[in-house]
C-alpha cells in the first residue's frame, strides 16, 4: 500500500467527517471548501497514479494534510470537532518528519527506520481508535438526538391534544352553562306556574267557601222572609177582626204573630252566627 494512497484515505476521512459536521450544524459557508478539498485530494492521488511524480506529490500531500488539519482548528465553528482533528496530528507529524529524515540523512533514516515504522504504525492505531471512539460517540449522539426528537414529537402531540381537550372542555362548559340557564329559566317558569296554580286554587277554595256561606245564610233568610210575609198577612187579618170586634180571633192572631216573630228572631240570629 503506497504512502500516497494512505495520505489520500486519511485526507478523505478527515474531509468527510468535516463535511458531515458542516451538514449537521448547518454551516453552508464551509461546505464548498470541503468539497474543493475532497476534489483536490482525489485529483492529487490520480495525478500521482498517472504521472508517478512521487517526490513532488509527496510534499504536496504533506502540505495539503497540514492545511486540512490546521485550517479548521483555527475556526471557532469547528471547536466541538477539535479533539477529532487533533487526532490526525501524530500521523501528519510522523509522516512529515519521516520523509524529511530521508531527504536530510538517508543513513540516519535507515538507522532508525524501525522506529519510524513503529511510530507510523502507532499513528494508524491511534487514528483507528479515535475513529472507533468517534463512531461510538456519533451513534450515541444520534440515539440521543432521535430520543430527543421523539420526546419533542410526543410533547408536541401532547400539546396539540391538550389544546384539543381544552377546546372540548370549553365547548362542554358553554353547553352545560346554556343547559343550566335553560333549566333555571324552566324552574322559574314552573315556580311561577306553581304560584299561579296555588293562587287559583286559593281563589277556587275561597269561591267554594263563599258559595257555601251564601247557601247557609240563604236558608234562615228564607225563613225570615217567609214569616215576615205571613205576619204581614196576619196583621191585615188582625185589623179586620178588631174592626169586627171579634176579640177571640184577635187574640189568636196575636199569638200567631208573636210566634212568627220568635221564629224570625231565631233565624236572624242563626244567619248572624253564620
Amino acid at each position: 500500500m503506497s504512502d500516497s494512497f494512505i495520505h489520500f484515505i486519511v485526507c478523505l476521512i478527515l474531509a468527510n467527517q468535516l463535511r458531515k459536521y458542516i451538514k449537521v450544524n448547518s454551516l453552508p459557508q464551509w461546505e464548498k471548501w470541503i468539497k474543493y478539498a475532497m476534489f483536490f485530494a482525489a485529483l492529487l492521488y490520480a495525478t500521482e497514479v498517472i504521472l508517478s511524480a512521487s517526490f513532488i506529490i509527496k510534499w504536496i500531500w504533506h502540505l495539503f494534510l497540514i492545511a486540512l488539519i490546521a485550517f479548521p482548528l483555527k475556526q471557532k465553528e469547528f471547536r466541538p470537532l477539535r479533539m477529532f482533528i487533533v487526532a490526525f496530528v501524530p500521523y501528519a507529524f510522523v509522516s512529515f518528519f519521516s520523509d524529511l529524515a530521508q531527504i536530510i540523512s538517508t543513513g540516519f533514516y535507515k538507522s532508525y527506520s524501525a522506529l519510524f515504522s513503529s511510530a507510523t504504525t502507532l499513528t494508524y492505531i491511534w487514528l483507528i481508535a479515535i475513529l472507533f471512539s468517534q463512531n461510538r460517540q456519533r451513534k450515541a449522539a444520534e440515539k440521543e438526538r432521535i430520543k430527543r426528537q421523539q420526546e419533542d414529537e410526543l410533547n408536541k402531540a401532547i400539546a396539540i391534544r391538550k389544546v384539543e381537550l381544552e377546546g372540548l372542555v370549553a365547548e362542554r362548559t358553554i353547553e352545560l352553562t346554556n343547559q343550566k340557564e335553560e333549566l333555571e329559566h324552566t324552574l322559574d317558569e314552573l315556580r311561577a306556574t306553581q304560584s299561579q296554580l296555588i293562587q287559583s286554587e286559593k281563589m277556587a277554595s275561597l269561591g267554594e267557601l263563599t258559595a257555601g256561606i251564601a247557601h247557609e245564610i240563604q236558608n234562615p233568610l228564607n225563613f225570615v222572609n217567609n214569616f215576615s210575609e205571613v205576619n204581614t198577612e196576619l196583621i191585615v187579618e188582625l185589623k179586620m177582626e178588631i174592626e169586627k170586634g171579634n176579640f177571640e180571633e184577635v187574640k189568636a192572631l196575636a199569638v200567631d204573630i208573636a210566634s212568627n216573630e220568635e221564629k224570625i228572631n231565631h233565624h236572624g240570629k242563626r244567619a248572624d252566627s253564620i
